[in-house]
Order: C-alpha cells, then structure tokens, then sequence
C-alpha cells in the first residue's frame, strides 16, 4: 500500500511540476474544464463514483472491524489465555496448580492470573426454576473467584467485585451483570435461584441454592465473561469461590476448573505476547495446562472476517464501468475538440504539449471527483450500516415472536459507524489513480491524432493492422495456447477455460480479415458453447463446485463473449428496428436518423451499453441466486422436520413425556419421540466415523410422509420416493436395517453394509446448543451391530436431521438404556399457516409448562428468508449506486451529442423537422444503448447463474428467476436513464435553425 501511495503522490507532483512549466496549456485545460458547467459536473459525478465506492468499502470494513474488536473486549477485557486441565479432569489438582501459579506469576509478561471455577447452570426467579420457563429462567455462567483476585487481575480496574462479600444472613451473595438483570428484569437485594444441574430438576426434594443480587455490573470484560466463548449476550453470575462449589455441589477442597491469564498491556496489546506466553506456559508447566489462546484467535476472526472486501469485490463492476465511462468521455472530448488540437499541431505545437491539454483537464476532474467522492462514500457506508443495523432489529423482532429471546443492546451499542483515516487517504488517492492513469492514456492516444484529418474534421480510423498490433495479438494467442495445454495437462480447470476463451477471443482478432464482425460473432457464439460444454470434461466438472476463481472466469467469459456479440452487431438491431417499425408512418425518419448515430458511433455506444451491462450483471447475478435459494428453502418445507411441523426438546436433555401424551394436546395430528445419540460406526471398507444416531418410534412413519426425489434405496423401495413413509415403515419390519443421511458418507449406497463399534450418551439435546462429548463417554459394545443401508437422503436437504436411522426395538435393550435424550417431533393440524399457527401457540403453551422448548417450523422458514432478503437488498442497494455512472454516461452523451450535432440539427430543422422529431430522436438514441445495455446485462446474469446450477456439482438443482423483479428494476433504469437526457433533448428541439447552421465552436 506504501508503494500505491508514493507512486500516486509522485504523480501528481509531477503533473503540479508540469502544470507550472506549461502555463498555456494549463490555462487553455481550466477554460475547457469550466467552459461548460453542466457537463462538468456530470464528468465529475460519473467519475466521482469509482472512489465513493471505494471509500465505501474499506469504511463498511473499518466499521466491521471496529465492531468485531469492540466484541472481544466487550467479552474478554485483559482476559487473554484460559488454562485448562489437560488430562480431561473437571477439576485441577489445587496443590499442582499452586506451583504453577507461581511460576506464572512471576513472569514480567503476565500481569494477571487468577484461578476460577466456572459451571454452566439455569437461574431464574425463586419457585419458577425447575419449571424452566423461558421468560423467568435463563442459562448462564456461573463463575466462583477469589474476588481479592479478581479485584487485581490485569490493570487492577475492577473493584466491581467489591461488594460480593457482603451477605445477608445465611444468603450468598452474588455480583450479576447486566444482561441477565435485563433478561430477568430483576434488581439489587432481589433472590436467585440456580438450577446447578438438569438432574436436580427431577429431584423435586431437594432444595435449590438461593443467591442474593448484591450488584448489578456493566462493563466490559470479565464481567461478561462466558467461557471461552464470544456471547455478548449471555448472563454471567459471580459469587465468592468457597459459594460457588456449595452452590454447585462441589466437595473437592480448593477445586478451579479454569485459570485466567492477563498478559502485559491493555486488551489488545496483551494478544501480541500470546506466542510468548504459551511458550513460557509449555516450557514451565510441560502438559499440565491445556492453553486456549481465546484472545487471540478472536482477533484472528475479526482481522479475517473482511466484509469490506465482499462490498469492494461487488463495487469492482460499479468501478470496471467508471472506467469505460472516463474512456467514453475522452473520446468524445477529443472528438469534440479535434480542429482545436489538431490546429495547435498544426502551428507548431509538440505531441506532448498537445497531449497536456487533455491531461490537465482530466486532473482537474480527478481532483475534484476525488474530492467528492470521499463525503460520498462515507454517505454510502452511513446508508448501508443503517440498514444492516435495521435487518438485526428485524430478525431479532422475528426470533422474539416465536418464544426465543435475542438481545440486540449490546450489537447497537457497539456496532457503530467507524472509518480509519488511513481509508480516506486512501480512498483519495485510489480516487485520483484510476482516473488519472486513463487521462494519462487518453492524452498520449490523443496527440498522435493525424493532423490533416484533425484540422478537416474527419474520423480518426481505428487501425487493427498495424504491425506491432498484429505481433502483439500473435505473441497473445501463442501464449494462451500454451497456457491451456499446460493446465490441461496439470488439470487447472480455472486456467484451462480462461486459456481457452483468450485462444478463441486472440484468434478471432489475428485473422488477416478486414471486416471482423463475423470472425467475432463467430468467436462469442464459441465461447458460450465451449463454457457450458466445459462441464462435461471432468477436472473442470469437480473444480466447479468450490473454485471461486473457475465461477469468475466462466462469469467473465459469458459477460464478454455476449457484450462482443451485441456491439459488433449493432448494424444488425439497426436493420431489426427498421424492419419492425417501417410502416411507422410520419415516425420513420425519426427513428432512422436515431438509430443511425449509435449505431455508426460504435465505440462509444459500445462503452455506454458496457457501462449499464456489467453493473446489470452482477445485480441479476444477486438477485437470481438468493430467489432460487428462497424457492428452494419454501420447496424444502418438508425436508427440515421430515414432514413435521413442530420440534421440540427438553430443557434438560430427558424427558419422561411420551408422544401418546402429547398426541392428546388439541390441534395435533400425530408426535413422535426420538431418541438421540451418538455412535461410532465402521464401514465395508474400515472406514472409522462418530455419527449422530436417532432411534424412531412406531408412530414416526405416520407424521413422516411427504416425497424426496433424489432420495436413493433398493429397487423394491422406489416408491419410496413419493411418500418416505415406506422406507420408515421398511426398516421398522426389518431387522439390521438403517436409513444414513448422505452428508455423513459420501459413498455409501443402498445395500452397503455398516458397523455399530460403540456409543455414547454425553451428548445431550438441550435447548439449542449440545455439549461437548469426551473419549471417556463412549461405551463399547461387547460385539459389534451389523447393520444393512435401505436408503440414503441426500446431502443437498434442508434438515435437522443428519445421522443414521434405526427402529428403536431393532437396537438391544441394553444398548437402548445408554440413549437418554429425548427430541419430540409434532404434526399439527390445519391446511394453512393461520390455522397451523394457533395450533401450534396452544401447543408451545404446553411444552412450556412441560419444561420444553419447541420450534415451528414455518416461523423458522420465515426468519431465514428475511434475513435472506434483507442481506440481498443490502448489497443490491450498494449495487444501485454503481448504476448511476450507466445514468451519468447516458447523460453526458447526449449532451456531447447536442453540441457536436447543433449543424445538423439545424438542417434537419431547416428541411421539415419538427421541435417533437427533433425530441424524440434524442430519447430514442438513448433509448437504443440504454435497453441493449440492460438487456445484455440480464441475459448475461441470467446465463452465468444457469450455468452455476446446472453444473454437476448442483446435481441438477432448478433455477428459478425472479421475473417481476427484473422487470421492475430494469423499467426503473432505464425511465432514471431517459430522465436524464430530458434537457439535452429539450435543449436541441427548442434550437433555431438559422442559429444552428451557423454553430461552429
């Protein structure tokens, strides 16, 4: 980045330097600049959108990041290493431990360690508890500390923990922070009761410990404190050491399951001796500690997590269009002034003088687009965080509706607007480089213009057959046939096509054919068919499903075979208008006189149409994909419970609620309970893998019912695939027969056979979340279970599901026992979303007083397809800024149009045309680049995402267009498009004739 920026500041002082020692050419530069306002400021605002978006960017990541930064200390303050027992003890050994305390303490890169032990636990208001009612019990952190400890840990700032060795009577008292207050809307001198195990729910004699709110924190760091992990809104509670083991039940003296570690420096400074410290942790404690380095792996995430390069990625269409706008301008304006420079070559003046003048003009517009472009973009990003702020609101709003709590005042209060001002600086001068370096091309093309044909003001001709140029495009075409032999030969698919398509696009230009339009057209009809054919070879067709760079290239590869296709045929849509409206009547000649002008112009009408196509592109590319995944997801209903409606779960991992029991609830057709588990199974070919196992009961079949086309089984289960229900009715009457989820082996088929080598029990559903499971839980079974595979669900469903089918009998008494948790799946009754709805609030209501949470999965369905539309239409509106350079181009087009036709306008005026021809045929010029361009861009991104899923790598998956929506994008474009030609247009049909003649500038 240094280099960008030297070489931008040497460059501008040079054109300074060079301003200074050209007076005359930097006068004549000013006049031209300003000699028409209103065309500079629209040269201004189209190129003043490359560094908005630019800036907006690397704002949109400064923000992000400051955010993801403000986490990490929100959550872990100076706390920047946890130790753990590494020998899998829940507790360390307290005279070992000591030791090695000691040790660290005495470090001079360690300023704080302090031993905790910390338990995952429910609390809630006292009485209501065990009842594990959501909206009057939360999980939470419990944490017992030596608060003197805690009082000195890091930069010694937390005298918070002051207060907790006050009690009141024979009360503990406990220091909670904020969020579990807000959660529970409790107060100071309020009671808490804690539910330290999900046992002791069952075990109604048994007392639970009650805990006296002595204090209420905010703050950042410890006092959020949730283990390991970034939860900003999670609850944390803190009582004194010898407290939290009575409380927990804990009869080992002195026991700590975590310690603690500061490292010198504030939060962020501390992460940079990370390396060191576990270093010193390894070589004076050996393998005594397991070192979780928590603060700098989030630092990791948050440093990685780039979201300004997504924004920047998509913004690099808006600015690849910038640049065929500035190209567009220079054009024109050298047509514009071409007597003018010619005159001064011919006078005596030098090429690189001559060249100055453009290039002075251009800085000036660089400067100024610069200038602005900066407030733009922070504008933009201001606009965009807005509404990334309003969509968590929304979902948050959406997740709270269906019986769930997400507090959303820790993610307002520390996602904020931030920009570095590095980014400005850079965002100045990526502004004034990318302008600046197509001045700098456009002047040195510029003064190498014939002078006889400047002076007489005839067309420059663009000549393709000059030597260097066909040795160039020779030494091209070799080159890219050498690339793609070797890549073919090492299997690059990414290289091979891009090889390809640069073979056919050089050979097509080296042809020693004056009239290239068919050799090009030839050329852009290859390369579709060759990247839609590329899918058949194999390396390509394996690459396809995760290589981003082959998705681009094939993308690139569509967008210009297409965009060649149209400019080099324009002669062509002349010829179709013409044929279509010639019994136009009076309308006729308008429409020819505006179709002649672009259509002769190519280059120019080329770069608008360019313009409008690439930003067009990616919008529909964004646009398509996310609506098909939304099809899909609403297609996919079924798939996610398999045919249920409702999931619901304990609280506690068990249950002693069958589904006969809920059955009798009104509004439910048919429940089911699974039981749920892990096993480590063995496959044919030895294979070893830990896989999530669900025992079905004998009234799963009869809720399950719905079709799955790609589901696999034996030829005798085919009908399988229009009601699943025959495959859970098959393996419940067979013995030894399982259904497999086709994520959890990639080559398993039906009639393969498996192996049931042991199981464990530790991991429990409860709630959302499951706990970690651990070597010592697993059980192995005396002699393995031969199981055989009757059907395989594909990998591509949208499930909950993802492991091995049983019948619960067909599994051993004894190894059923080992299996204690427990998932209820509901079907409701009703034939809509209203009906099923009440149903199923009179269900929750149930499952609530039951100790359940329960999930509907419509309400599921519709928070992952808003956060869907929100997010698209976050970076659709980004997108929509990138549009306003095809809008600006249009405009300054015709503008340039009105003043380079004034003469002519006023001939067709002297010979019967009327102020309304005059009119129209501006609007339907524009008309005619503005609708190529929107066209060529749907199609081109209506393509590339067909490709996309019809690649195999999608297996097949339909693609569905959002028809409306285009069409009401596109029809906006282009009426803004049209709207800015209104006073070119109105300006040439109010022209007098007598006046227009005579025009000569």
């Amino acid at each position: 980045m240094k280099i960008l920026v030297y070489s931008v500041v040497a460059l501008i002082l040079w054109l300074l330097f060079t301003m200074f020692r050209n007076p005359v050419m930097l006068k004549m530069s000013f006049r031209n600049a300003f000699r028409r306002k209103a065309e500079t400021l629209l040269v201004v605002l189209g190129s003043l959108i490359g560094t908005a978006l630019i800036v907006g960017s690397m704002a949109m990541n400064d923000s992000f990041q400051k955010f993801l930064y403000s986490r990490v200390e929100y959550s872990y303050g100076e706390i920047d290493e946890i130790l753990r027992p590494a020998d899998d003890k829940p507790y360390f050994e307290s005279k070992e431990l000591k030791e090695h305390i000691l040790k660290l303490v005495e470090s001079d890169l360690i300023d704080g360690v302090v031993p905790i032990i910390s338990k995952n636990v429910t609390v809630g208001i006292p009485g209501e508890t065990r009842k594990l009612n959501p909206e009057k019990t939360l999980d939470a952190l419990l944490v017992g500390a030596d608060f003197e400890e805690l009082q000195s840990f890091g930069s010694g700032d937390n005298e918070i923990f002051a207060k907790v060795h006050m009690k009141n009577g024979d009360i503990v008292g406990a220091v909670v922070n904020k969020n579990l207050a807000q959660a529970l809307g409790i107060k100071e001198g309020d009671l808490l009761e804690i539910l330290p195990d999900p046992s002791y729910r069952l075990l109604t004699w048994k007392k639970l410990p009650i805990v006296k709110i002595i204090s209420i924190v905010d703050g950042k760091g410890l006092v959020n404190y949730s283990g390991g992990e970034m939860t900003p809104s999670a609850g944390t509670l803190f009582l004194d050491a010898s407290a939290a083991r009575k409380v927990l039940g804990v009869n080992v003296p002195e026991a700590f399951s975590e310690v603690l570690v500061s490292n010198k420096g504030d939060y962020l400074e501390g992460e940079t001796l990370t390396e060191k410290v576990a270093e010193l942790i390894k070589s004076n404690s050996g393998n005594f500690f397991e070192i979780e380095n928590v603060k700098s792996d989030a630092i990791s995430r948050a440093s990685q997590g780039n979201v300004g390069l997504i924004f920047l990625a998509l913004s690099l269409f808006a600015i690849v269009a910038g640049v065929f706008l500035l190209i567009n301008i220079y054009i024109m304006l050298a047509e514009e002034r071409k007597v003018e420079l010619g005159t001064l070559r011919a006078i005596g003046f030098k090429k690189s003088e001559v060249s100055k003048v453009i290039i002075f003009e251009g800085f000036f517009y660089s400067l100024f687009a610069a200038l602005a472009g900066i407030p733009t973009g922070l504008l933009i990003t201001k606009f965009i965080l807005t509404r990334f702020v309003n969509l968590v609101n929304n979902i948050s709003t959406l997740v709270s509706s269906v019986g769930s709590r997400l507090n959303t005042s820790t993610f307002e209060t520390t996602f904020n607007f931030y920009v570095k001002p590095s980014t400005l600086v850079y965002g100045f001068l990526l502004g004034m480089l990318i302008p600046m370096l197509v001045t700098l091309y456009a002047g040195r093309k510029i003064s190498k213009m014939n002078i006889v044909r400047a002076v007489r003001n005839m067309p420059e001709e663009f000549d393709s057959g000059t030597r260097s140029f066909k040795v160039l495009i020779f030494v091209a075409a070799i080159f890219s046939t050498v690339v793609s032999y070797l890549s073919y030969r090492s299997q690059n698919a990414t290289l091979f096509v891009l090889g390809i398509v640069f073979v056919l696009f050089t050979v097509s230009l080296a042809m020693p054919v004056k009239r290239k339009r068919i050799l090009v057209s030839l050329f852009s009809i290859g390369t579709l068919i060759f990247v839609f054919w590329s899918n058949s070879i194999d390396f390509v067709s394996k690459a396809s499903s995760d290589s981003i760079s082959l998705i681009a290239v094939k993308g690139f590869s569509i967008l210009l075979a297409v965009m060649l296709l149209g400019t080099y045929n324009l002669k062509f849509f002349e010829w179709l208008l013409l044929k279509l409206f010639k019994h136009s009547g009076k309308n006729a000649p308008t429409l020819k006189i505006s179709i002649a002008f672009p259509s002769r112009n190519r280059l120019t009408t080329a770069l608008t149409i360019a313009m409008y196509a690439i930003v067009v592109y990616i919008i529909t590319i964004i646009s398509i994909i996310p609506y098909t995944q939304e099809r899909h997801l609403l297609e996919s209903r079924n798939l996610f419970l398999y045919g249920y409606d409702v999931y619901a779960s304990s609280l506690s991992g068990n249950t002693t609620l069958s589904a006969t029991e809920l059955i009798s609830v009104e509004g439910i057709s048919a429940a089911s309970k699974i039981l749920v588990g892990r096993v480590r199974i063995r496959t044919e070919s030895g294979k070893e893998k830990n896989v999530n196992i669900y025992l079905l009961d004998d009234g799963f079949a009869k809720g399950s019912s719905f079709s799955i086309k790609k589901l696999e089984t034996f030829d005798d289960l085919k009908g399988a695939k229009s009601n699943i229900a025959i495959l859970w009715e098959y393996i419940m009457s067979h013995a030894n027969v399982a259904v497999i989820s086709g994520s959890v082996l990639n080559d398993i088929a039906p009639g393969d056979k498996l192996e049931i080598l042991s199981l464990s029990s530790s991991r429990l559903f409860t709630g959302y979340q499951m706990r970690g499971e651990f070597e010592r839980n697993w059980i192995k079974l005396e002699k393995p279970m031969n199981v055989s595979i009757a059907g395989v669900i594909p990998e591509d469903t949208l499930s909950v599901f993802n492991g091995i089918f049983l019948y619960y009998k067909n599994l051993p008494a004894e190894i059923r026992k080992q299996i204690d948790s427990a998932m209820f799946f509901v079907k409701l009754n009703g034939s809509d979303y209203e009906e099923k709805k009440r149903n199923y609030d009179r269900f929750s209501s149930f499952a609530a007083l039951s100790g359940m949470i329960s999930i509907f999965v419509d309400d599921v369905l519709n928070i992952i397809t808003s956060s869907i539309k929100g997010i698209v239409e976050i970076f659709r509106s980004f997108l929509y800024f990138g549009m306003f350079v095809g809008i600006v181009g249009t405009a300054i087009t015709m503008f340039k149009a009105f003043y380079r036709r004034k003469r002519i306008i006023g001939i067709l005026k002297a010979i019967g045309f009327t102020q309304n021809m005059v009119f129209s045929s501006f609007w339907v010029e524009a008309s005619f680049s503005v609708i190529l361009g929107l066209l060529m861009g749907f199609i081109t991104g209506t393509l590339t995402t067909y490709e996309m899923f019809t690649s195999p790598a999608m297996e097949g998956m339909s693609i569905y267009i959002p028809w409306s929506q285009l069409f009401i994008m596109g029809l906006s474009f282009y009426i803004i498009s049209l709207l800015s030609t209104l006073i070119p247009s109105y300006l040439a049909s109010r022209l007098p004739p007598a006046e227009a003649i005579r025009y000569f500038e």
